[in-house]
């Protein structure tokens, strides 16, 4: 683990309880005198600490010094998701942030599964412990859903992923919607015959969370 999610990090003292302090007495076994790292993940920031105190019911930090972050994209990728099975995104969310996707837009497609809807805040639980692990100091983005026209409104410049698109290319950036299993619906690729259509050199079927991983790999790794 980088470091240790913390919301007042960057505070001069710090009081540590619940998972945390398990983490640091438990897991780390940090003892009184030695340093640990805290984010707040609001920013591209390391607080380094030092332990003050460690009891049962909490930990006491002092702010020793602090560092810039080297998690930086080389680009920002925005990903319109079409919505699935909540367990697929779950499994696929940690990847997505290590690689540094930005942001992740769900949307209300035809063929989504629609009896599902996202917990967004179990979505940023995971992502929380996905940053400790992986040293990512800015939280993504989620939004909540919405539907395949308001994203085109939103986001005019929004590209999608189909078969026969043009190949993507490291390093482009903006904003990538994919569809959901099944593909979209006639009236849907009507909606987006004005939209940039990108795809990949294979003839192979992904899933949903395939293509959002490929995708998101090619243009940020």
């Amino acid at each position: 683990m980088k470091f240790l999610y913390h919301q007042a990090a960057g505070a001069h003292e710090v009081i540590v309880e619940g998972e945390g302090l398990h983490y640091i007495a438990k897991v780390r076994r940090v003892r009184v005198g030695e340093e640990i790292g805290l984010a707040s993940l609001e920013e591209e920031k390391i607080y380094h600490y030092m332990i003050e105190s460690i009891g049962k019911k909490e930990a006491r930090l002092r702010l020793c010094g602090a560092e810039e972050s080297l998690f930086l994209p080389r680009t920002k990728f925005h990903l319109a998701w079409a919505i699935v099975d909540p367990k697929t995104v779950e499994k696929a969310l940690p990847m997505l942030n290590e690689i540094g996707v930005a942001k992740i837009t769900f949307v209300i497609t035809r063929r989504s599964q629609g009896q599902f809807r996202p917990d967004i805040d179990r979505l940023k639980r995971i992502l929380i412990n996905s940053c400790q692990q992986c040293g990512r100091t800015k939280l993504m983005e989620i939004e909540e859903p919405i539907d395949l026209v308001k994203v085109i409104e939103c986001y005019p410049e929004l590209s999608y992923l189909d078969f026969g698109g043009e190949e993507v290319q490291a390093g482009e950036g903006g904003i990538y919607l994919v569809g959901p299993e099944g593909g979209f619906a006639p009236m849907e690729r009507e909606l987006l015959a004005l939209q940039r259509k990108v795809g990949f050199a294979t003839t192979s079927i992904l899933r949903s969370e395939t293509a959002a991983v490929a995708l998101a790999s090619k243009i940020l790794l």
